[in-house]
């Protein structure tokens, strides 16, 4: 779904049903369409950059060091509810070697700098309607991760 940009309609929301007694209300975004709905993700990732303190040695003044960013086994995780995608993130995701064959998980990949200041990448997710009966709310309730390193 991706709305033009002379489309101004209203954006609707829910209120949660689901929100814990003594909390304030939170709202869901409602969107009116029963089809698949891609999903897309740009990450930005930059080069390190920290302090090398000058010693009495050197007698040098304070220098910086730039070290490349590299995220491994990037991996985007999904389930019904919060609680689900808990279990699949603490228990299941270090736990399990096999963890990117489940149907709730798709490995993003392996990213670096490279030697670049700054890196960007592109990636999408399609979002299925689910088989089984719709929430309390009247639709189907989505919880994401997106995890690093295994």
């Amino acid at each position: 779904m991706r709305r033009e940009a002379d489309d101004e309609a209203n954006v609707e929301y829910v209120q949660d049903p689901d929100v814990a007694a003594g909390l304030p209300p939170s709202f869901l975004l409602r969107l009116n369409n029963d089809d698949d709905i891609i999903f897309y993700f740009t990450f930005t990732m930059r080069q390190t950059q920290s302090a090398v303190p000058s010693t009495a040695e050197n007698n040098r003044p304070t220098s910086s060091l730039i070290t490349d960013t590299i995220i491994n086994s990037l991996t985007f995780m999904f389930a019904s509810t919060p609680k689900e995608l808990d279990t699949l993130v603490t228990r299941e995701f270090n736990a399990n070697p096999n963890i990117h064959k489940h149907g709730n998980v798709d490995l993003v990949g392996d990213y670096t700098t490279g030697g670049n200041q700054i890196e960007q990448f592109e990636w999408s997710w399609k979002w299925r309607t689910p088989k089984k009966e719709r929430d309390r709310g009247g639709g189907w309730r989505n919880t994401c991760s997106v995890c690093s390193g295994r």
